[in-house]
């Protein structure tokens, strides 16, 4: 677990202040292992953990569904890797590294067998992505789910607003794929990582949570301070 100090976090259509930023990081690589290596032997659970297992593309170590069925794992929190979302947070990102682009995947966060809240695609074969609430998938306008490769796909929970947004490659194209869509699952209850598949060619390489929690009262009039600063200069 890091833990890192923001003075501003900005987001698509987001922009959080002066808050404390958690951020958990899980690598599928210094988590698991080299290629081959059972992802049961790190404390995931589920649908036939015989068939899940870290395989190597392009140079990252991503996980495998090697039984090409639709199976569902998780990983709950323990010792070795935990993230913790509480009541009142304002924020959380949820970001992933890994391949995708060659079938079905869901990727999010979840209590114990409660639905995750997360993203995915391709289901139906329809190439597009989509953002997960609950049972429920909020499919984006076009088709951006394409071409087999390690991309990096990023969640963004707005939890005051109750909105989302889903950007793609946000280290470079920062192609916001559903913009501000209204989600109501929540996510402060979560205690596990999530993966569902339908093939061994998809699995996340490494997952970042961000939290960004309920902001101080000394932080916000700190805020209140810096706007009245602000408009004085205007």
């Amino acid at each position: 677990m890091k833990r890192l100090s923001l003075i501003g976090l900005a987001t698509a259509g987001m922009l959080h202040t002066i808050s404390a930023a958690s951020i958990y990081t899980y690598d599928m690589e210094a988590n698991v292992g080299s290629a081959g290596t059972l992802l049961s032997s790190d404390g995931w659970i589920g649908g036939d953990l015989a068939g899940w297992q870290t395989g190597s593309f392009s140079g990252d170590l991503y996980s495998r569904n090697t039984n090409d069925g639709d199976n569902t794992i998780t990983r709950p929190n323990d010792a070795q890797f935990s993230f913790h979302i509480p009541a009142g947070s304002t924020f959380v990102r949820f970001e992933v590294t890994g391949r995708m682009g060659a079938g079905f995947f869901q990727l999010g966060l979840s209590q114990g067998s409660s639905t995750p809240v997360g993203f995915g695609a391709d289901f139906n074969n329809n190439d597009k992505y989509f953002i997960l609430d609950g049972s429920t998938r909020h499919y984006e306008s076009g088709n951006s789910y394409s071409s087999d490769s390690i991309k990096t796909v990023r969640l963004d929970l707005d939890l005051v607003a109750g909105t989302a947004d889903l950007i793609l490659d946000p280290n470079g194209g920062n192609t916001i794929v559903i913009d501000d869509r209204s989600v109501s699952n929540s996510v402060t209850s979560a205690d596990s990582l999530y993966i569902r598949n339908n093939t061994r060619y998809n699995g996340p390489s490494t997952i970042t949570i961000t939290v960004i929690p309920e902001p101080s009262s000394t932080a916000l009039l700190g805020v209140g301070a810096f706007a009245v600063l602000m408009l004085r200069r205007r």
